[in-house]
């Protein structure tokens, strides 16, 4: 790292830091020369050249240490401001501020991803965390960020003091969501009208969006496919469902609070040294917490941590691990030829600027043995084209393991198959009690025969909760749930784009695969906000393929879905679809008789041919509003 007056930025040049050392006292951890470390003491100009866009990195943290950057003069006519932080967030990057709560990091300014028309669609992998933003954006209007983003751009323990737009001013981009966890948004959130009525079209929105533990302090504006809030302070009133002779569809999910809580861990600075704060396990949680108290959870210094680098063999990394060393991984992409094996109770790995483990020899990339606790945070897995039986498992087969009082924890991680790449199933959790908060699995949406992947996430554990997750485009069942109370808050699916016709894409007899399956002897599940997208764009224009059913189900007082969406999206080729929902009961959702068109009544959101929102299932089970 080179140190400039008291910024720490990218260079090749380094000082002599023992590997895996937090530095002297965690003074000055080496985090490597991907991590960018900016101080309050700087010039605007520079803050700003050494966060730009970089397009020869693919893998960067920005950290700002706590104060307060850029002149807030402007803030009611950006236009005009001068002395502002501002930069585009690129893929790939990750903004982070180093106080004890976002209040101490406080930018005037923007970190902001506008609207990039249908390239909104694939705009991935980029994050805010521990911040405070002064909204002011020239090109917005005042008090307003944009963030334009689709899955894995996540807020987390963000306060942003102004208004945000999810699509942009005019509209001009379909994008389809992410999550705000432990977030405070003063004014009004902005999604755009999706809505398709008698009397004309919408415009482009955002799909859906899941919003965990955080206060909203302005309207909830505009309407698109799924919003989800759970413990959210000033969440708009619950209304999903279809259209009936009193009102029309609709599009938002709301639970009073958040049945177990685990928050992500976070890197900060106290007295001048790193640490690593790891929040402990809570229950029915609503609203934001930022504080650092020790019954909130427990802070780890730096030097307790290995930092290991792209270069580090797995076996290297795993020699730390063995010694009870927690991990965090700086950013790059992480070659393994082994899986990293966890078998310490507690274990913290910690990733920063979306470090990636690519399993490159046919092995899982991380196993996590049976021990309660662990916490996995903010990196990817990718399959390698040689391939693994799975990618990610937590827990022995077999093996009854886990703690209610502190479960094992993923936030954050997003695995997925590459093409080419290979991996028969993505995550394996026999574990019980295990919580996965904000994650996306999925296999890549064309390459029918190079990117193979057969299941996403298989569940055998207990009492194992899912929270904002997308899981998409694998080719056989995406999800087996096969433990007893499960419990799922936002959970999103696409079927496989690229089947080359129906003829390869059976299951036995029935047409395609459920995306999931709750096994017959399961006694109890919960879901609320359940959405599937379907469309199908391989082959020839007119490929047909359909899913026999959307999710196979026991039908039990106890095994219940609130809010479940099905929908086959217009372009590029909108035939097909779902023959049911649930089971082989209730009607299609096909989008043949009404190829390429999105209008009401057979669609409520503007580019999807065919919508239908079902309230609860099996019908009049439970009560879905503040439910």
């Amino acid at each position: 790292m080179q140190v400039v007056g008291s910024v720490v930025s990218g260079s090749e040049s380094e000082p002599s830091v023992p590997a895996g050392s937090g530095g002297a006292g965690g003074t000055h951890p080496d985090f490597g020369r991907h991590v960018i470390i900016i101080d309050p003491s700087m010039p605007t100009a520079v803050i700003n050249e050494l966060i730009a866009p970089k397009t020869s990195e693919q893998f960067r943290q920005v950290f700002f240490m706590p104060g307060t950057y850029g002149s807030g003069a402007g803030h009611d006519d950006p236009s005009a401001a001068r002395d502002i932080v501002l930069a585009a967030v690129p893929a790939g990057t990750a903004f982070a501020g180093l106080g004890a709560s976002p209040t101490e990091t406080t930018i005037n300014g923007a970190l902001y991803v506008n609207p990039s028309g249908f390239a909104s669609l694939a705009t991935f992998y980029r994050s805010l965390t521990n911040l405070s933003i002064n909204p002011i954006q020239p090109g917005a209007a005042p008090h307003t960020l944009n963030w334009v983003t689709s899955q894995t751009s996540p807020f987390r323990r963000v306060n942003l003091e102004g208004d945000l737009d999810l699509e942009g001013q005019p509209p001009e981009s379909p994008a389809f969501g992410s999550h705000f966890t432990n977030t405070r948004i003063a004014g009004k959130v902005m999604v755009g009208n999706g809505r398709n009525t008698a009397e004309g079209a919408g415009q482009f929105s955002q799909g859906m969006y899941f919003v965990r533990d955080s206060e909203l302090g302005g309207e909830w504006s505009g309407f698109g496919g799924m919003f989800v809030f759970s413990g959210v302070e000033g969440a708009p009133q619950c209304d999903f469902g279809p259209a009936t002779a009193q009102s029309p569809s609709g599009d938002r999910v709301v639970l009073d609070a958040t049945p177990v809580t685990r928050e992500a861990p976070f890197m900060y600075v106290a007295d001048g040294r790193y640490a690593v704060f790891v929040p402990r396990a809570v229950t029915e949680t609503r609203g934001v917490n930022w504080t650092v108290d020790a019954h909130v959870g427990e802070s780890i210094p730096i030097d307790m941590f290995h930092l290991a680098r792209p270069a580090d063999t797995a076996a290297q990394i795993n020699a730390q691990l063995a010694q009870g060393k927690h991990l965090i991984l700086t950013p790059g992409r992480y070659l393994l030829d082994e899986p990293l094996r966890i078998d310490h109770p507690g274990t913290v790995v910690l990733g920063l600027g979306f470090a990636t483990l690519e399993a490159v020899a046919g092995t899982a990339a991380v196993l996590v043995g049976d021990v309660p606790g662990v916490i996995l945070s903010c990196f990817k897995i990718d399959a390698g084209t040689v391939n693994s039986d799975v990618l990610l498992q937590v827990g022995t087969t077999g093996t009854r393991s886990g703690s209610a009082s502190d479960p094992t924890t993923l936030t954050d991680i997003h695995v997925g198959v590459p093409n080419p790449g290979s991996a028969t199933t993505s995550t394996i959790i026999n574990q019980d009690h295990v919580l996965i908060d904000g994650s996306w699995m999925k296999r890549a949406d064309s390459g029918w025969t190079t990117a193979l992947a057969d299941h996403g996430l298989i569940v055998n554990g207990d009492n194992v909760s899912v929270y904002g997750m997308w899981l998409e485009h694998y080719q056989k069942t995406q999800i087996l749930w096969n433990g007893n109370h499960g419990r799922a808050i936002f959970l999103q699916n696409e079927p496989p784009y690229d089947p080359p016709d129906q003829a390869v894409w059976m299951n036995g007899e029935k047409e395609g695969y459920p995306f999931l399956k709750i096994a017959d002897d399961v006694r109890s599940f919960r879901a609320d906000g359940v959405h599937t997208w379907a469309r199908f764009s391989e082959g020839s224009a007119t490929n047909t393929c359909y899913v026999s059913s959307a999710i196979e189900t026991p039908v039990t007082d106890d095994v219940t879905f609130h809010a479940t969406l099905a929908a086959v999206i217009s372009y590029p080729n909108s035939r097909g679809g779902y023959r049911h929902i649930f089971n082989d009961v209730g009607a299609a959702v096909d989008g043949t008789p009404h190829h390429l068109t999105s209008a009401y009544p057979q669609s409520d959101i503007f580019g999807i041919s065919v919508v239908a929102r079902v309230a609860s299932f099996p019908a009049g089970h439970g009560s879905l509003p503040n439910s």
